[in-house]
This record gives C-alpha cells, sequence and structure tokens, in this order.
C-alpha cells in the first residue's frame, strides 16, 4: 500500500520545527537532526544540506577554527624536536606521530627539510640512471622468485603430499628432494606456469626416486619439460621399490616384513619384463600373491588403496604374474 501523501501546509509546519530545532541547538549536525525525526523535511526541502537550513535558522554555520601563527610555530617546535629524538625517522611515522599537519602546512610534505632544519644529518641518495633501475627491477623480481617463493613452495609441497596421503614420516625427505628439484626448474620453467603444477611434478620426481606410491600422475606436458630442462635420466623404476613401503600400510612391522621379502622373491623369480609396465601395480600384485601365500587375510581392495591404484589394474597384473610365474601361484 503506498503512503499517504503530505501536504503542503504540513511541509511548512515540519519545516518550522526544524528551524525552531536549529534555533535551540545551534552546533546541531545532520546526525542529530535525524535522530531528532526531521530527517524527511531536511531532504525534502533542503536536500539533506544541514548549512542551508542553518542559514535560513539564523543560525551560524559550524567552521573549523583557524589556527594562530603562534600555534603554528609550537606545533613546528615539537616536531622538530620528534626528529631530533628519531633522526632516522620517515615521513609516514612523523604522520603517526602526530606531525602530518605541519610537516605539510610548512615544509610542503618533505621531511629532509625538516630535518636539516632541525640539524640532523641527511644522506641524500644518488639519482639511479635508467640501466640501473632496470636492474633493481630484475633484482626485485628475482628476490621474490627465489627467497619469498622458497617458503611458499615448501608449504604448497607439503599440502599436496598431505593431500595425497603420504605418510609423515615420509614427508619431510619427500619435501627436501622435491625442493632440490624445483630449485632447479625455477630459473628456467617458472615463468608462465603455475607453481603447484610445477610443484606437484617435483613431488612425483622426488616420491619415484624413493619408490614411495603416490595417487595421481602429475601433467605430462610439464613433466616431460622439466625432465629436458634439467637434463636428468630417470631411470627405470623398480617395482622392487614399492614393496615395503605397500606392506608397512597394510601390516604390523614383523608381518610386514616377511611379506616383503616373499613379494621381491616373487618378482626377482618373475619372467615378465617390467618396461612400460607400472611398477606399483606389479609389486602390488606380489603383495597380494605373498600374503595369500603366507595365509594373511588381505582383500584385493585394501593393496590397491594401499597402492594408490584400482582394483582392476591389480586383478589384471595378477593374472599376468600367475601365468608367468610358478604353478604354485595359480591356485591364489
Amino acid at each position: 500500500m503506498r503512503g499517504r501523501k503530505v501536504s503542503l501546509e504540513e511541509w511548512e509546519e515540519r519545516k518550522v520545527r526544524l528551524l525552531e530545532y536549529l534555533k535551540e541547538n545551534p552546533r546541531a549536525t545532520s546526525k542529530d537532526v535525524i535522530k531528532a525525526g526531521h530527517a524527511s523535511v531536511l531532504l525534502k526541502v533542503y536536500g539533506g544540506r544541514i548549512n542551508e537550513a542553518k542559514a535560513e535558522a539564523g543560525v551560524p554555520r559550524g567552521k573549523k577554527r583557524k589556527l594562530t601563527p603562534s600555534e603554528w610555530e609550537e606545533r613546528k617546535r615539537k616536531l622538530l624536536e620528534f626528529l631530533r629524538e628519531n633522526p632516522e625517522a620517515t615521513r609516514r611515522e612523523a604522520s603517526k606521530a602526530g606531525h602530518t599537519g605541519v610537516l605539510w602546512k610548512i615544509y610542503g610534505g618533505r621531511i629532509n627539510e625538516a630535518k636539516a632544519e632541525a640539524g640532523v644529518l641527511v644522506e641524500r641518495k644518488r639519482k639511479l640512471t635508467s640501466s640501473e633501475k632496470a636492474k633493481v627491477k630484475i633484482r626485485k623480481r628475482r628476490r621474490w622468485v627465489f627467497k619469498k617463493g622458497k617458503n611458499e613452495v615448501r608449504e604448497i609441497i607439503t599440502e599436496i603430499l598431505k593431500r595425497w596421503k603420504i605418510e609423515e614420516e615420509y614427508i619431510e625427505e619427500i619435501a627436501e628432494s622435491a625442493i632440490a628439484h624445483f630449485q632447479k626448474v625455477k630459473e628456467v620453467l617458472l615463468k608462465g606456469r603455475g607453481v603447484i603444477k610445477v610443484s606437484e611434478v617435483c613431488c612425483y620426481l622426488a616420491c619415484r626416486q624413493l619408490g614411495i606410491p603416490v595417487p595421481s600422475k602429475p601433467p605430462r606436458k610439464i613433466y616431460l619439460q622439466i625432465i629436458a630442462a634439467t637434463g636428468s635420466i630417470i631411470p627405470i623404476g623398480h617395482p622392487e621399490k614399492y614393496v615395503p613401503i605397500i606392506c608397512e600400510r597394510l601390516l604390523p612391522k614383523t608381518d610386514a616384513e616377511k611379506v616383503a621379502k616373499k613379494a621381491t622373491g616373487i618378482l626377482s623369480s618373475s619372467k615378465i619384463s617390467f618396461v612400460g609396465k607400472s611398477e606399483k601395480v606389479l609389486a602390488a600384485a606380489a603383495v597380494y600373491l605373498a600374503a595369500k601365500e603366507l595365509k594373511y587375510l588381505i582383500t584385493q581392495e585394501e593393496v590397491s588403496k594401499a597402492a594408490h591404484t584400482t582394483s582392476v589394474s591389480l586383478r589384471n597384473t595378477l593374472k599376468m604374474l600367475r601365468k608367468t610365474n610358478a604353478p604354485s601361484l595359480c591356485c591364489y
């Protein structure tokens, strides 16, 4: 429903009330007028301009008092004392100390002029040439990438490893190795590429060298670029590296050692070529066969989760191992 229209007579009455209020309270502000209930007439008649209403009411406008020359001299004296006590103070520090007005009024914001008048020695810096300025910019950029970025990369790498559910006892070792890889490639590959993607590749390389299975593969393009840029040769992995860690994730320490020993024996006696095959899947299959032979109750899903692979890949690899290995494994 629409509100009732206010007549001209009512507006005049409200205006009179507002003017009377201003005569009684000459120092009232717009907020005070609104709190007193005169907001509508102030906006309707005067457009929210309180000084126009005060002029019509015959009330002087509220103006800031100008400082006398003696007051400016007193403030100047306080500023000079502050600079003598703090000779290395900057303009921002002087402003925080409450000397903004006098600094801009007398010295135009030039802190060095005030320091010279205070008797403080000012070291004037030589102006840099264009080539020197360019070098400074490059140095700042490198400082951000190499120093500040290093701590950020360490945090990113630890987050990636935690997301991959790597054991805490291996995180520090993997992080150090991954940061070493990152230090090699940051000058070549960091520009135009995400730090997270490059960090994932470095984590993958570190885990592969240490024989720790990871749940995902890195971006192939960046992975190949990093290998080409660093000139590093990634050796063909052997599934025996992954066997102890998979066993530790599945069984207690004493049982894990037995199963790991049996699994390495299965892999060594196997006639399968490991080239072009996933090392962690082969290791998982060998661990599963060894556990079954030693009569440990372990399912294929548990082994595939421990090796960060799928049960389908594990099942297919088991078939291949059973065909090529000894006939005693065919029953498992």
